[in-house]
């Protein structure tokens, strides 16, 4: 019962943060998000085996990847949104039923991939716009928005190819 209470305890905490970033209080976001973080590490620590709590520890773990982007820091973001990715991908190949994984990893992957975009690394940006997108047919969600942001970047990386080549 303590390690229910204490995962419940934290998706609060990191309910109440979302809404603190959202208004622009990254500090106190962080002041629920750093705890509520050690709180979910701790149940999946001591019972492994009950994917809520590891499904709750990505959730929080992406949550502090958005944090650090509003506060500039991307590559901290980026290792938390990659630990965030990698626990969502391990319950998706668990239990495929569960579309809330697959929606999560999408969001993910869209994530990280405008982030890396955005420090310049298109190469490494553009499989997880691919998988992102993947994901989404897979799920029937994947909007022309999303193809059509892809086909945008695609189109704005060869440009800048050209323009780089042209110029050496």
């Amino acid at each position: 019962e303590e390690i229910q209470y204490l995962s419940s305890a934290a998706v609060g905490d990191t309910i109440v943060a979302a809404s603190l970033r959202d208004r622009g209080d990254f500090e106190g976001a962080e002041n629920r998000l750093v705890p509520a973080l050690k709180a979910h590490q701790r149940c999946v620590d001591e019972v492994a085996e009950v994917p809520a709590y590891r499904e709750r520890l990505a959730t929080t773990l992406s949550g502090i990847g958005q944090l650090k982007i509003e506060q500039g820091d991307l590559e901290t973001a980026r290792e938390h949104f990659e630990r965030a990715l990698t626990i969502f991908e391990e319950l998706m190949n668990s239990d495929e039923t569960v579309l809330s994984y697959r929606d999560a990893a999408a969001s993910i992957h869209l994530q990280l991939a405008d982030l890396l975009w955005k420090r310049g690394n298109e190469t490494v940006a553009r499989p997880h716009y691919e998988q992102s997108i993947k994901l989404r047919e897979k799920m029937g969600t994947a909007t022309s928005s999303y193809s059509f942001q892809f086909a945008w970047l695609l189109t704005q990386d060869r440009k800048s190819t050209r323009l780089n080549s042209s110029h050496t």
